[in-house]
């Protein structure tokens, strides 16, 4: 309100209302499937942004967006290639871990179970992660470390319903992986091999070359994931080999 017969100009008007308003900051946010990333200070860089993504085919391309914000604080402003550093995804190209080495089978004293099957260790080495609870999950298996391209056998004779990459196929995290139909009920998962010597649709014999150690997918260091599923359900593979 201005008092009647005091002069005054717009500059002071202007003044007296921004400081005694609340400041709010003006800027963009760059959002993957709807969640904010990251902040730059104008429409024209997080355009940038997103039109130099996708034109790097980056994966996560169509999931981008912006979003004009408006907060009482300013955002940490990063630059246009720094964004597009953080926020780029390359595609993927796995390759065919298959290799043929023929049907080599390495004899191996096996152990009677009541699963109504031999079985025998797939490879030797160190347990180095058991079956169950652990500290960041519950393990549906048995990790047995070994050397990178260490034979890996087939516990018992059956059909190959899966030999490739697992990523896409209901196998994510095992990375190259064989999964072996033992009997109606019984299934073997062979994970993180750094080559699979088997196709899917193959009938193996117990003992037979199927893979070789490695890393791939979510893994920290060369071993074999040994996992045993019985009616659909993760079971103990120590209860049978390796006591």
């Amino acid at each position: 309100m201005l008092k009647r017969n005091v002069e005054t100009n717009d500059d002071e008007i202007f003044e007296t209302v921004t400081s005694s308003g609340t400041p709010y900051y003006k800027f963009y946010a760059i959002t993957e499937k709807s969640t904010e990333k990251v902040y730059v200070s104008s429409f024209q860089e997080a355009e940038d942004v997103v039109n130099q993504l996708k034109s790097k085919n980056s994966t996560n391309a169509s999931d981008l967006g912006i979003v004009e914000k408006y907060e009482t604080a300013k955002a940490e402003f990063k630059d246009v290639d720094t964004c597009v550093n953080e926020l780029y995804k390359k595609k993927i190209v796995y390759t065919n871990p298959y290799k043929n080495i023929g049907k080599t089978i390495i004899n191996e004293p096996s152990v009677s179970t009541n699963l109504g099957i031999t079985l025998i260790r797939p490879v030797s080495g160190i347990i180095t992660s058991r079956f169950g609870i652990r500290s960041r999950d519950n393990h549906k298996g048995l990790d047995i470390a070994a050397p990178l391209g260490t034979a890996i056998k087939a516990a018992c004779a059956g059909t190959v319903i899966f030999s490739g990459n697992g990523a896409g196929n209901g196998y994510s995290g095992y990375g190259n992986v064989v999964v072996v139909r033992c009997t109606d009920s019984l299934v073997i998962l062979y994970g993180h091999c750094s080559e699979v010597n088997c196709r899917t649709g193959e009938q193996v014999a117990q003992g037979q070359i199927i893979a070789k150690v490695g890393s791939t997918g979510i893994s920290t260091g060369n071993h074999l994931h040994f996992e045993m599923r019985y009616n659909g359900s993760a079971i103990d593979p120590q209860n049978y080999v390796y006591n």
